[in-house]
């Protein structure tokens, strides 16, 4: 029984995906395809170049480079007093006031080049995953996680360990089926 629903669903996400990959594919210039996934995606990337790396990282399997663009959390507080003589130790961290350091990231895409229907899905099912994680203003090794797998904290100090949605693709998993085991919503995407 649940194998049939499971095939329902999978066969309802496949057609109604069918509607959106065609409009990509008929969009005109691709460059206008880029600059509409770019736009779409520059909040969440965190910037413009960010969001320009992902696309075009993930649209010709190439390198895909993230620069930190925030202060993730905010500042980190501190263990020690303020005051005379309380200055950060070492492994305390940046120190009162001062944001934590956020990394840039740099992975490639185990799927090698897609469609940007197919990395639209793809980063749409990132923003997804770490919404669900409590992240509304990720990082850049937090994006690369969901994208690569790993684990992230959330600015309440919560964990929480991320398939990798490429990773799953590359291992010849469907949209559905990904969204399906992840609990994100492929259409949502669009």
């Amino acid at each position: 029984m649940l194998n049939i629903r499971i095939a329902r669903a999978l066969l309802t996400a496949g057609a109604l995906l069918a509607v959106p990959f065609a409009a990509f594919a008929q969009s005109g210039e691709s460059a206008q395809t880029e600059a509409y996934l770019v736009g779409k995606y520059k909040d969440f990337a965190g910037s413009e170049q960010n969001a320009q790396s992902l696309v075009s990282g993930l649209r010709n399997g190439t390198q895909i480079t993230l620069q930190p663009a925030g202060a993730g959390c905010g500042p980190a507080p501190s263990p020690l007093p303020p005051g005379p003589g309380f200055g950060p130790g070492p492994g305390f961290g940046p120190g009162p006031g001062l944001p934590p350091t956020v990394e840039p990231a740099t992975f490639m895409p185990p799927t090698g080049n897609m469609g940007y229907g197919n990395a639209n899905v793809a980063i749409g099912l990132a923003q997804q995953q770490l919404a669900k994680a409590e992240i509304a203003q990720p990082t850049p090794l937090q994006i690369q996680a969901s994208f690569m797998g790993g684990s992230v904290t959330n600015c309440d100090g919560v964990t929480t360990q991320l398939a990798g949605i490429l990773v799953m693709r590359a291992g010849k998993e469907g949209w559905g089926r990904i969204g399906l085991k992840l609990g994100l919503n492929v259409n949502d995407t669009f």
